[in-house]
């Protein structure tokens, strides 16, 4: 097992929100709301989440028609959302959710796209360690071959977690210059067949490329996998979490967030 040694110089302590599952509107809305919480101060807000049922999120600036079979998301009773973030489509099912929205100046101290990507990676592939899965960093940009409407976890980009070359996680990130957003899933388990067809992609080839943590451990779920990865966060970067969760007040404003973006057709299909 490769020893990871705390990333940067010591942090303040860092909020830590456990939700369980929850609609992906709502999760959307909470994740972009984090990132006007650590706006005023130095802060980090590191979350993890569930969904409460199968839902496809797509990319900010993907079409929504042509990344996604909506129809067949609608037969098989899969939800649609719009990410904050880039990249492309993501269907969320079988899995923990992380999220970590920062403005501490240690984690946007690299002016490179990937500084902090490569940071939170560290963190995830010793979560994955202590679960006893060895990882690694994909190496290179995405293949020739990518095309912007394929779902994320049929290629794997820069700095993604790969266990025996198939992709399992896959994260994207909003990055301004004060703060940032990166969030991510973290496969529990994986059925290529319905992801196939939300997205119109090949079942045989996303199978091929995707391995979730059930498989690899021969269909066993090691419990309570938010606080796994919590504890790797804490060990990588040094840092102290306070478990906190949303406020009333803080619900109300995720509950705005939701309201007038994240749950209206405009912002899902029109973009």
């Amino acid at each position: 097992m490769t020893h990871h040694e705390p990333v940067g110089p010591p942090f303040s302590p860092w909020r830590l929100v456990l939700d369980g599952p929850l609609p992906g509107a709502f999760n959307m809305a909470a994740d972009e709301a984090m990132l006007h919480l650590v706006a005023a101060v130095p802060a980090t807000i590191l979350r993890f989440y569930a969904w409460s049922q199968p839902t496809l999120s797509l990319g900010k600036s993907q079409a929504a028609a042509s990344a996604a079979d909506l129809d067949a998301c609608r037969r098989a009773g899969i939800a649609v959302v719009r990410r904050p973030t880039g990249g492309q489509a993501v269907l969320h099912d079988a899995e923990i959710t992380y999220s970590i929205a920062s403005s501490h100046p240690q984690l946007l101290d690299d002016p490179s796209p990937y500084g902090p990507y490569r940071r939170v990676s560290a963190a995830l592939m010793a979560g994955f360690e202590r679960i006893g899965i060895p990882t690694e960093l994909a190496p290179r940009m995405r293949s020739g071959a990518y095309c912007r409407n394929d779902p994320c976890f049929l290629d794997a980009g820069h700095s993604e977690i790969l266990y025996k070359c198939r992709k399992i996680a896959g994260s994207a990130q909003w990055r301004s210059r004060d703060r940032f957003l990166q969030h991510g899933s973290i496969l529990v388990d994986f059925d290529a067949r319905v992801l196939a067809r939300c997205t119109r992609s090949d079942a045989a080839t996303l199978d091929s490329r995707v391995v979730p943590i059930t498989c690899i451990l021969g269909g066993i779920t090691p419990p309570r996998l938010d606080r796994v990865f919590a504890a790797a966060f804490r060990s990588v970067f040094g840092i102290e979490l306070e478990e906190r969760p949303w406020s009333a007040e803080e619900i109300g404003i995720i509950r705005s967030i939701e309201a007038a973006k994240y749950a209206t057709d405009a912002w899902t299909y029109e973009r």
